[in-house]
């Protein structure tokens, strides 16, 4: 969310640099989430808080990883 905000108060290139940083910042906590057992790829694909992220690769990626984890569950 942080991101978001920070792009959408101000258009300038440090702002841009400072809201990619903040979206780093969020795929590491996000990524700890997954590695201490939180798995719900659907949530993540809806929740507005992660809106700036859904672009990314490494989300994407983080993603495909969990649903083919729970496909491979099945």
């Amino acid at each position: 969310m942080t991101a978001a905000v920070i792009r959408a108060d101000d258009q300038s290139e440090d702002a841009a640099k400072d809201a990619a940083a903040e979206a780093d910042r969020a795929m590491d906590w996000l990524k700890q989430a997954v590695a201490a057992g939180f798995k719900n790829a659907a949530h993540m694909k809806q929740d507005t808080d992660l809106e700036a992220l859904r672009t990314r690769e490494d989300f994407k990626q983080l993603i495909a990883e969990l649903e083919a984890t729970t496909e491979q569950a099945k």
